[in-house]
């Protein structure tokens, strides 16, 4: 069910959120440039202005999302409401260009976190190889989880 809202409250509101979202593409970028690069010294300050962007971000959401529908949606399932149909056109245009935004940051968002997995990867197997042990080796847990094998053979180099 949606709510009456002052159309000066709601502009208000998009304008902010669009404006966080800019900052954390920005963001999400700048992670993106420091992952591709050897120096990861800044990395850490990156993350931590990520994090307060992010919360930012989704307080501004739920903020609005409060201020809309007394249950919670998206902003593309809240474009498809009647709702928003009556809206005039200028806030119908920030609520798809504040979408659009998120959108982007979201794919931006899982290509850095893939980003991250695959660097991730590659250390663990290059600390295997450095160990001396077969990457390919395998022992399972009583859980059923996977883990590499102990056992070390032919260390790479020996002091």
């Amino acid at each position: 069910m949606t709510t009456t809202v002052d159309l000066d409250t709601l502009t208000h509101q998009l304008n902010q959120l669009s404006e966080s979202l800019s900052e954390f593409e920005s963001i999400l970028d700048q992670e993106y440039n420091v992952l591709k690069s050897t120096d990861l010294g800044s990395l850490t300050d990156i993350l931590k202005r990520k994090e307060s962007l992010s919360e930012q971000v989704s307080t501004q959401f739920n903020a609005l999302s409060s201020s809309l529908t007394d249950e919670p949606l998206s902003l593309n399932e809240f474009m498809l409401t009647d709702y928003f149909a009556a809206l005039p056109q200028e806030i119908q245009q920030l609520f798809e260009n504040t979408s659009e935004r998120a959108t982007v940051c979201s794919e931006k968002n899982i290509v850095n976190g893939m980003t991250v997995q695959a660097l991730n990867n590659m250390n663990s197997s290059l600390l295997q190889l450095f160990k001396g042990q077969d990457p390919q080796s395998k022992t399972y847990t009583a859980e059923g989880e996977s883990s590499t094998s102990t056992q070390t053979s032919k260390p790479l180099g020996k002091a």
